[in-house]
C-alpha cells in the first residue's frame, strides 16, 4: 500500500514538473520576436515594348550646288568661311549671291532654288517634318531683294514651299516659277503648276474687301504692290517673260538615287511606281519586290542589280492585272507567292 502511494505521488509529481517546464518554455518564447518573413513579390506583368518609329528621310539637308565668286553665306552675323559645293545650310543662314553668277541650292529632295546676281535670301524654315504627317515637309525662305528661280517636285502630304517678300507671300506645292522682289513690289511668273499669292494681313486694312489670296496658274503672272491689295486676277505672261521661264525648266531636280543620310547601303532601280512590299531570301543574297507598277522583280542584294532569274519571273508572273501588295519567299527559295489588291 505504501509502495502504491509513492508511485502515484511520483507520477503526479512528474506530470506537474512537465507541465511547469512547458509553461516556462511558453513564457520565454512569448518574449521573443518572431523572425521577419520576406515579402512575397508578385510576378511582374509582361509588357510589350512600344514600337520605335524609325525615320530615314532620304534628303534631310539643304546644300550648296554652285557658289559663284563674290557670293557669301552669313551665319550668326558672320560670313561662313570655306563655302563650296556640298556645304550644308541651316535655319537662320542668309544667302547673298554676289554681283556675278548664280547661287544654286538643293533643297533636300524637293527641288532646286537658284538666286540670280545681287539677290538676298534668308532661311526661315528648312525641311521641317510635321509630327502628324511624316509626308508633310515644309520650307520657308525670305526674299528681301533680287530674283529667285524655283523648280520643285510634286510635294507630298500638305507640304508647302513658301517664299516671303516684303510685298507678298508665295506658296507652292510642286511647280516651276520665278519671283522678283524689292522693298515695294513683288512679281510672280509661273511656268507650270499653281502658286498661291497671299497678302500679309498687316499690310491690308481690315475695312477692305479685297481678296487676300490669288492663285496664279501656268504661263500666268501677278504683280503685287506692298501698299495695295492683291490684283483681281492674274495676267498672261509676255513673250520675253516666256524666255525667262525657259531657264526654270532647265534647272536640275535633286537626284533621288543620291541620298545623303547615314545608313544608305544600295539602291535598286527599275520599278516605275511605289514599292509596296519586299521579301529577302533566307540567305539574304536576293530580295523580291512588288510595286504599284504591276510587276514583281528579283534583285541581287550585293550588286544592286536585277537577278538573272528576273526574266524567268516575268515569264512566270508577267504583269499583274491588279496591284501586287505582298510577296513571300518559301524557305527553299523555289516558290514565291504574291498577294494582289486593286
Amino acid at each position: 500500500m505504501t509502495t502504491l502511494r509513492i508511485a502515484i505521488r511520483v507520477t503526479i509529481g512528474g506530470i506537474l514538473l512537465v507541465a511547469l517546464l512547458l509553461a516556462l518554455s511558453g513564457d520565454l518564447s512569448a518574449g521573443k520576436k518572431p523572425p521577419p518573413q520576406k515579402p512575397i513579390k508578385a510576378p511582374a506583368a509582361k509588357t510589350t515594348p512600344a514600337p520605335r518609329l524609325i525615320k530615314l528621310p532620304p534628303y534631310r539637308s539643304a546644300t550648296i550646288v554652285s557658289f559663284p565668286a563674290g557670293a557669301r553665306v552669313v551665319r550668326q552675323g558672320k560670313s561662313l568661311p570655306g563655302v563650296k559645293q556640298g556645304t550644308r545650310l541651316q535655319v537662320g543662314d542668309m544667302l547673298l549671291s554676289g554681283p556675278r553668277g548664280y547661287l544654286d541650292v538643293r533643297v533636300g529632295g524637293q527641288g532646286t532654288l537658284r538666286l540670280k546676281p545681287n539677290t538676298k535670301v534668308g532661311i526661315t524654315t528648312l525641311l521641317r517634318q510635321s509630327k502628324r504627317d511624316p509626308n508633310t515637309i515644309d520650307n520657308r525662305f525670305r526674299l528681301d531683294v533680287g530674283t529667285a528661280l524655283v523648280k520643285l517636285r510634286s510635294l507630298k502630304g500638305q507640304s508647302r514651299f513658301i517664299l516671303d517678300t516684303p510685298a507678298a507671300t508665295t506658296a507652292a506645292r510642286g511647280t516651276a516659277f520665278i519671283v522678283r522682289a524689292n522693298a515695294q513690289r513683288a512679281t510672280l511668273l509661273v511656268d507650270s503648276g499653281v502658286v498661291s499669292v497671299l497678302k500679309p494681313l498687316m499690310q491690308v486694312s481690315l475695312k477692305t474687301e479685297a481678296r487676300q489670296e490669288l492663285d496664279v496658274g501656268p504661263q500666268q503672272k501677278a504683280t503685287v504692290e506692298r501698299a495695295q491689295p492683291l490684283p483681281a486676277a492674274p495676267q498672261p505672261v509676255t513673250g520675253q517673260e516666256r524666255q525667262q521661264l525657259a531657264e526654270v525648266r532647265q534647272l536640275p531636280l535633286p537626284s533621288i538615287t543620291m541620298p545623303d543620310f547615314v545608313g544608305w547601303i544600295r539602291s535598286f532601280e527599275g520599278h516605275t511606281s511605289n514599292v509596296t512590299k519586299i521579301a529577302f531570301t533566307p540567305d539574304g543574297s536576293r530580295t523580291l519586290s512588288a510595286s504599284y507598277d504591276g510587276t514583281v522583280r528579283l534583285w541581287d542584294v550585293e550588286s544592286g542589280g536585277k537577278s538573272a532569274a528576273t526574266r524567268a519571273m516575268k515569264a512566270e508572273f508577267a504583269v499583274w492585272p491588279s496591284r501586287p501588295m505582298a510577296v513571300v519567299h518559301s524557305p527553299a527559295v523555289t516558290t514565291r507567292r504574291c498577294g494582289c489588291g486593286m
